[in-house]
């Protein structure tokens, strides 16, 4: 795993960013773990899977942005508890404990016919307490299957754009996009899918307008998918390149006995393995519990609980 004193990012109150040579970046008093969101973008890229995966007829998942709202409220609260200490007001919280969408007007997927386009529109949801999302999430089907928004034969794809974030009230701002055309699902068979990532990437801002996170992931070889639900879908081959735009440091992942159980958008068992720029290797392994994985870098091994995993 990544080394927590080597490669966490750290932001300080009122303090200037700074790139230490330990690809440290410091603007206070405020720590987000590098190595923990590296394997983060694992997790999303395993649900996006799920989401596009479908079922046997062809319909897929949609999409769930209960995940997204966990990772805001994750990275939030550690602003919020500073600007606790710093002000003794509770009422500064930044959100609450709940991660439920509590008034959130977005859109339902409804499925264009004539285009083949599925689109959930997000016009100032409130979400993880207090934080506003803004945007959108397109699915874009081409083959037979357009005109019902299913992909029920060979060669038959769907494409997942995000583009959307969630803004505190105190203006932090944690945002996913796609970058060039997103995720695609292209079925190959009955029962074998290839799933390719051209890019997605997560990036928060504190209210001091820093960014703090900024990383993206894509797959340089397709991964392959195997099974049409979640109690018998595995992997094979494909890598997965995952960066920290803050440092340059890349890790280059491939996948190893992985498998989901029919609870879990995420897999239960099997690992993630890479060599990364660092010159140290990032393991990220699955455990039986939904969204629990342990990380390893280096000498460094601890658990990290997965966003966007859910039953």
């Amino acid at each position: 795993m990544i080394n927590s004193k080597t490669h966490k990012v750290l932001v300080m109150v009122a303090a200037t960013l700074v790139i230490s040579s330990c690809n440290n970046v410091m603007d206070g008093a405020y720590t987000i773990e590098a190595n923990d969101e590296m394997a983060q973008m694992i997790g999303d890229t395993l649900v996006s899977i799920d989401e596009s995966g479908g079922k046997a007829n062809g319909d897929i998942a949609q999409f769930n942005p209960t995940g997204y709202e966990k990772a805001f409220a994750r990275l939030s609260r550690k602003e919020s508890a500073l600007s606790k200490i710093a002000n003794q007001d509770i009422s500064n919280l930044f959100v609450s404990k709940s991660y439920a969408t509590t008034a959130c007007s977005a859109t339902p997927f409804v499925c264009n016919a004539m285009s083949g386009v599925s689109t959930r529109t997000f016009s100032d949801c409130t979400i993880a307490g207090s934080g506003l999302a803004t945007g959108s999430v397109t699915l874009t089907f081409t083959g037979t299957g357009a005109s019902s928004c299913t992909i029920p034969l060979a060669n038959d794809r769907v494409t997942r754009s995000p583009n959307y974030q969630i803004t505190g009230l105190r203006g932090a701002i944690f945002k996913v996009s796609s970058l060039s055309s997103g995720q695609s699902l292209t079925r190959l068979n009955s029962t074998s899918f290839t799933f390719a990532n051209n890019g997605i990437r997560r990036t928060f801002t504190t209210s001091n307008d820093k960014v703090v996170l900024d990383m993206q992931s894509i797959t340089n070889i397709s991964i392959s998918v195997i099974g049409t639900t979640r109690g018998v879908r595995i992997l094979s081959g494909g890598s997965l390149i995952i960066t920290n735009n803050l440092t340059s440091m890349s890790c280059t992942m491939s996948h190893t006995n992985v498998s989901w159980s029919a609870g879990c958008n995420c897999p239960t068992s099997g690992s993630w393995n890479g060599s990364c720029s660092d010159g140290v290797a990032l393991q990220v392994v699955y455990g039986s519990t939904c969204g629990e994985t342990v990380l390893t870098k280096g000498s460094e091994v601890r658990p990290v609980t997965m966003d966007r995993c859910q039953p």
